[in-house]
Protein backbone atom coordinates (compact mmCIF):
# COMPACT_ATOMS: atom_id res chain seq x y z
CA UNK A 1 0.00 0.00 0.00
CA UNK A 2 1.26 3.47 -0.89
CA UNK A 3 1.03 6.10 1.86
CA UNK A 4 0.61 9.69 0.69
CA UNK A 5 0.66 12.75 2.93
CA UNK A 6 -1.48 15.59 1.59
CA UNK A 7 -0.64 18.91 3.28
CA UNK A 8 -3.33 21.45 2.46
CA UNK A 9 -6.34 23.28 3.88
CA UNK A 10 -8.44 21.64 1.16
CA UNK A 11 -9.83 18.57 2.95
CA UNK A 12 -12.32 17.95 0.13
CA UNK A 13 -9.52 17.54 -2.41
CA UNK A 14 -7.79 14.96 -0.21
CA UNK A 15 -11.03 13.03 0.16
CA UNK A 16 -11.54 13.01 -3.63
CA UNK A 17 -8.03 11.64 -4.05
CA UNK A 18 -8.74 8.95 -1.49
CA UNK A 19 -11.95 7.98 -3.29
CA UNK A 20 -10.13 7.54 -6.60
CA UNK A 21 -6.94 5.91 -5.34
CA UNK A 22 -8.00 3.60 -2.53
CA UNK A 23 -9.09 0.89 -4.98
CA UNK A 24 -5.48 0.67 -6.16
CA UNK A 25 -4.08 0.42 -2.64
CA UNK A 26 -3.27 4.08 -1.98
CA UNK A 27 -3.89 5.58 1.45
CA UNK A 28 -4.19 9.38 1.74
CA UNK A 29 -3.43 11.11 5.06
CA UNK A 30 -4.56 14.73 5.36
CA UNK A 31 -2.69 17.39 7.35
CA UNK A 32 -4.10 20.92 7.36
CA UNK A 33 -0.94 22.55 8.72
CA UNK A 34 2.82 22.15 8.52
CA UNK A 35 2.94 21.40 12.23
CA UNK A 36 0.53 18.48 11.93
CA UNK A 37 2.41 17.26 8.85
CA UNK A 38 5.65 17.12 10.84
CA UNK A 39 3.94 15.06 13.54
CA UNK A 40 2.75 12.54 10.97
CA UNK A 41 6.20 12.39 9.37
CA UNK A 42 7.84 11.42 12.66
CA UNK A 43 5.33 8.61 13.17
CA UNK A 44 5.00 7.03 9.73
CA UNK A 45 6.70 6.45 6.39
CA UNK A 46 5.24 8.14 3.33
CA UNK A 47 5.87 7.26 -0.31
CA UNK A 48 4.82 10.65 -1.70
CA UNK A 49 3.97 14.14 -0.46
CA UNK A 50 1.54 16.72 -1.81
CA UNK A 51 2.26 20.18 -0.43
CA UNK A 52 0.10 23.25 -0.98
CA UNK A 53 2.30 26.33 -1.41
CA UNK A 54 -0.65 28.49 -0.38
CA UNK A 55 -0.52 26.81 3.02
CA UNK A 56 -0.13 28.93 6.14
CA UNK A 57 -0.73 28.10 9.78
CA UNK A 58 -0.78 29.83 13.15
CA UNK A 59 2.96 29.39 13.53
CA UNK A 60 3.55 31.28 10.29
CA UNK A 61 5.17 28.29 8.59
CA UNK A 62 4.50 28.12 4.86
CA UNK A 63 4.21 25.22 2.46
CA UNK A 64 7.45 26.37 0.80
CA UNK A 65 9.34 26.16 4.09
CA UNK A 66 7.92 22.71 4.81
CA UNK A 67 8.93 21.55 1.33
CA UNK A 68 12.54 22.71 1.76
CA UNK A 69 12.86 21.16 5.22
CA UNK A 70 11.25 17.93 4.11
CA UNK A 71 13.57 17.54 1.14
CA UNK A 72 16.56 18.06 3.41
CA UNK A 73 15.27 15.38 5.78
CA UNK A 74 14.60 12.94 2.95
CA UNK A 75 18.02 13.72 1.45
CA UNK A 76 16.34 13.49 -1.95
CA UNK A 77 15.98 9.78 -1.52
CA UNK A 78 12.82 8.13 -2.71
CA UNK A 79 9.75 10.17 -1.78
CA UNK A 80 8.58 12.58 -4.49
CA UNK A 81 7.04 15.93 -3.59
CA UNK A 82 4.20 17.30 -5.72
CA UNK A 83 3.49 21.00 -5.25
CA UNK A 84 0.14 22.71 -5.72
CA UNK A 85 -0.33 26.47 -5.91
CA UNK A 86 -2.73 29.18 -6.99
CA UNK A 87 -1.91 31.21 -10.13
CA UNK A 88 -0.55 33.97 -7.86
CA UNK A 89 2.14 31.58 -6.62
CA UNK A 90 3.04 30.02 -9.97
CA UNK A 91 6.51 31.60 -10.06
CA UNK A 92 7.21 30.42 -6.53
CA UNK A 93 6.24 26.88 -7.52
CA UNK A 94 8.57 27.00 -10.53
CA UNK A 95 11.41 28.17 -8.29
CA UNK A 96 10.66 25.41 -5.79
CA UNK A 97 10.99 22.79 -8.52
CA UNK A 98 14.66 23.77 -8.71
CA UNK A 99 15.25 23.04 -5.04
CA UNK A 100 12.82 20.57 -3.52
CA UNK A 101 9.76 19.79 -5.63
CA UNK A 102 9.43 17.01 -8.19
CA UNK A 103 6.25 18.18 -9.92
CA UNK A 104 3.78 21.05 -9.88
CA UNK A 105 0.01 21.20 -10.40
CA UNK A 106 -1.69 24.56 -10.78
CA UNK A 107 -4.96 25.37 -9.06
CA UNK A 108 -7.85 24.99 -9.50
CA UNK A 109 -6.94 21.33 -9.28
CA UNK A 110 -8.29 18.74 -11.68
CA UNK A 111 -8.39 15.55 -9.62
CA UNK A 112 -7.78 13.25 -12.59
CA UNK A 113 -4.66 15.21 -13.53
CA UNK A 114 -3.30 15.09 -9.98
CA UNK A 115 -4.00 11.35 -9.77
CA UNK A 116 -2.13 10.80 -13.05
CA UNK A 117 0.85 12.79 -11.77
CA UNK A 118 0.90 10.84 -8.49
CA UNK A 119 0.99 7.54 -10.36
CA UNK A 120 3.71 8.82 -12.72
CA UNK A 121 5.93 9.90 -9.83
CA UNK A 122 5.53 6.59 -8.00
CA UNK A 123 6.34 4.69 -11.22
CA UNK A 124 9.51 6.76 -11.58
CA UNK A 125 10.58 5.89 -8.04
CA UNK A 126 9.89 2.19 -8.66
CA UNK A 127 12.04 2.22 -11.82
CA UNK A 128 14.91 3.97 -10.02
CA UNK A 129 14.74 1.44 -7.20
CA UNK A 130 15.35 -1.40 -9.66
CA UNK A 131 18.66 0.11 -10.85
CA UNK A 132 20.90 -1.68 -8.38
CA UNK A 133 24.68 -1.76 -8.68
CA UNK A 134 27.15 -4.47 -7.68
CA UNK A 135 29.04 -3.79 -4.46
CA UNK A 136 32.02 -6.04 -3.73
CA UNK A 137 33.61 -5.68 -0.30
CA UNK A 138 36.61 -7.46 1.22
CA UNK A 139 36.92 -7.21 5.03
CA UNK A 140 40.44 -8.66 4.95
CA UNK A 141 41.94 -6.06 2.61
CA UNK A 142 39.36 -3.35 3.45
CA UNK A 143 38.69 -2.89 -0.25
CA UNK A 144 35.41 -1.82 -1.85
CA UNK A 145 34.37 -1.93 -5.51
CA UNK A 146 31.21 -0.43 -7.02
CA UNK A 147 30.45 -1.94 -10.44
CA UNK A 148 34.15 -2.76 -10.78
CA UNK A 149 35.34 0.71 -9.73
CA UNK A 150 37.72 0.82 -6.77
CA UNK A 151 36.43 3.03 -3.96
CA UNK A 152 39.02 4.39 -1.55
CA UNK A 153 37.36 4.54 1.87
CA UNK A 154 38.95 5.46 5.17
CA UNK A 155 38.96 2.75 7.82
CA UNK A 156 36.04 4.26 9.72
CA UNK A 157 34.06 4.71 6.47
CA UNK A 158 34.70 1.06 5.62
CA UNK A 159 33.61 -0.02 9.11
CA UNK A 160 30.31 1.88 8.78
CA UNK A 161 29.59 0.39 5.35
CA UNK A 162 30.49 -3.14 6.45
CA UNK A 163 28.40 -2.77 9.62
CA UNK A 164 25.35 -1.73 7.58
CA UNK A 165 25.79 -4.69 5.23
CA UNK A 166 25.98 -7.16 8.09
CA UNK A 167 23.00 -5.95 10.08
CA UNK A 168 20.06 -8.37 9.75
CA UNK A 169 17.32 -5.74 9.65
CA UNK A 170 16.63 -3.60 6.62
CA UNK A 171 17.05 -0.21 8.31
CA UNK A 172 19.81 0.58 10.82
CA UNK A 173 19.38 3.49 13.22
CA UNK A 174 21.97 6.14 14.01
CA UNK A 175 22.15 4.82 17.57
CA UNK A 176 22.90 1.30 16.34
CA UNK A 177 25.72 2.63 14.16
CA UNK A 178 27.20 4.61 17.06
CA UNK A 179 27.04 1.51 19.25
CA UNK A 180 28.25 -0.98 16.63
CA UNK A 181 31.07 1.04 15.08
CA UNK A 182 32.23 3.31 17.93
CA UNK A 183 31.09 1.12 20.86
CA UNK A 184 29.09 3.94 22.39
CA UNK A 185 26.57 2.90 25.07
CA UNK A 186 22.89 3.32 24.35
CA UNK A 187 21.72 6.95 24.01
CA UNK A 188 25.34 8.18 23.83
CA UNK A 189 27.30 9.65 20.94
CA UNK A 190 26.58 12.42 18.46
CA UNK A 191 24.26 11.76 15.50
CA UNK A 192 26.13 14.43 13.54
CA UNK A 193 29.19 12.18 13.60
CA UNK A 194 27.29 9.50 11.70
CA UNK A 195 25.73 11.99 9.26
CA UNK A 196 29.12 13.48 8.37
CA UNK A 197 30.66 10.09 7.65
CA UNK A 198 27.60 8.97 5.67
CA UNK A 199 27.92 12.14 3.59
CA UNK A 200 31.60 11.37 2.88
CA UNK A 201 30.86 7.76 1.93
CA UNK A 202 28.16 8.89 -0.49
CA UNK A 203 30.60 11.24 -2.19
CA UNK A 204 32.74 8.22 -2.96
CA UNK A 205 30.22 5.48 -3.79
CA UNK A 206 27.31 7.34 -5.39
CA UNK A 207 27.10 8.50 -8.99
CA UNK A 208 25.06 11.46 -7.68
CA UNK A 209 25.61 11.98 -3.93
CA UNK A 210 22.67 14.39 -3.80
CA UNK A 211 20.34 11.59 -4.96
CA UNK A 212 21.81 8.51 -3.27
CA UNK A 213 20.79 5.11 -4.61
CA UNK A 214 23.22 2.81 -2.77
CA UNK A 215 23.55 4.25 0.73
CA UNK A 216 19.96 5.18 1.45
CA UNK A 217 18.34 6.83 4.44
CA UNK A 218 14.81 7.32 5.62
CA UNK A 219 13.75 9.86 8.21
CA UNK A 220 12.79 8.15 11.45
CA UNK A 221 14.11 4.74 10.37
CA UNK A 222 17.83 5.03 9.63
CA UNK A 223 20.16 3.82 6.89
CA UNK A 224 20.52 0.82 4.59
CA UNK A 225 22.70 -0.35 1.70
CA UNK A 226 20.72 -0.93 -1.49
CA UNK A 227 22.90 -2.98 -3.87
CA UNK A 228 23.81 -6.48 -4.99
CA UNK A 229 26.47 -7.34 -2.40
CA UNK A 230 29.37 -9.75 -2.69
CA UNK A 231 31.62 -10.26 0.34
CA UNK A 232 35.07 -11.56 -0.54
CA UNK A 233 37.89 -12.85 1.64
CA UNK A 234 41.62 -13.05 0.98
CA UNK A 235 42.80 -16.50 0.01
Amino acid sequence: MYHILCVTHDRTMCQMLQDQLQVDGYHIIHADSAQIAREYITEDHFDLFIIDLDLGDNSGETGAQLCRDLREQLEALDAPIILTASPLNTQMAINMLETCGDDYVRKPLVTRELVARIRAQLRRVAVNARVIGLLRINPDSFSVYIDGRNVNLTRIEFDILYFLINMPQEWVTTGEILSGVWNYPAEAGDAALVRNHIRNIRRKVEADPERPQILQSRHGRGYKVHAHIEVEHAV
